[in-house]
C-alpha cells in the first residue's frame, strides 16, 4: 500500500461516497476479508476504492471528479509512501 486515506463516516462526512481509498499493489482477497471484519466490528458498511499507482496518477491528471472529491474533502491521510501529497 502506497496511499491510505480515510474519509466518509470516519471524518464525519455522511455525504461521501467512500470511506477508504487505497493506492498500490496488494492482495485484494485479504483486503476484502479485512473490510468484512471491520464492517462486522463497526456494524456498518465500509465503502472503499482501490487503485494502482498508474490509475491514481492518470485520474489526478485528468481531474477525475471522484478522486478530487476525496482529495479536496475532509480526510485523514494514514499513509503516503508514494509521495502523492508532496
Amino acid at each position: 500500500i502506497k496511499l491510505l486515506v480515510l474519509t466518509g463516516f470516519v471524518v464525519g462526512n455522511a455525504d461521501s461516497n467512500i470511506d477508504l481509498l487505497m493506492v498500490g499493489d496488494f492482495n485484494k482477497t485479504k483486503l476484502v476479508k479485512l473490510v468484512k471484519e471491520l464492517e462486522s466490528e463497526l456494524v456498518r458498511e465500509v465503502n472503499y476504492s482501490t487503485m494502482t499507482d498508474e490509475e491514481f496518477t492518470y485520474r489526478r491528471e485528468i481531474a477525475d471528479v471522484f478522486l478530487y472529491n476525496v482529495l479536496d474533502g475532509d480526510k485523514i491521510v494514514v499513509l503516503d509512501e508514494g509521495g502523492f501529497f508532496s
